[in-house]
């Protein structure tokens, strides 16, 4: 889940496995915090009205959090409401 306040939540069924925040410039997603004890990172973004996908940026590439990458590696979303 994505709110346009900048919150972020990844769940598990209904479970929340995690949560922080985010800010968005041009199109590069940048996670600022996160729950997961996760450092600060940036992926790169598609969004076509629906569907929202992420690609690895050198940064996020090179970064401790191997899970969070399996999250955003070349993953697509779909808006829901």
């Amino acid at each position: 889940m994505f709110r346009e306040d900048g919150r972020w939540g990844h769940y598990g069924g209904s479970l929340l496995l995690a949560s922080g925040t985010y800010r968005m410039e041009g199109n590069t997603h940048f996670q600022l915090t996160n729950s997961g004890g996760c450092p600060p990172t940036s992926f790169a973004f598609t969004f076509d009205g629906r569907l929202l996908k992420f690609q690895l940026t050198d940064e996020s590439r090179n970064e401790p959090c191997l899970e969070r990458n399996d999250l955003y590696n070349s993953k697509t979303y779909i808006l829901s409401e």
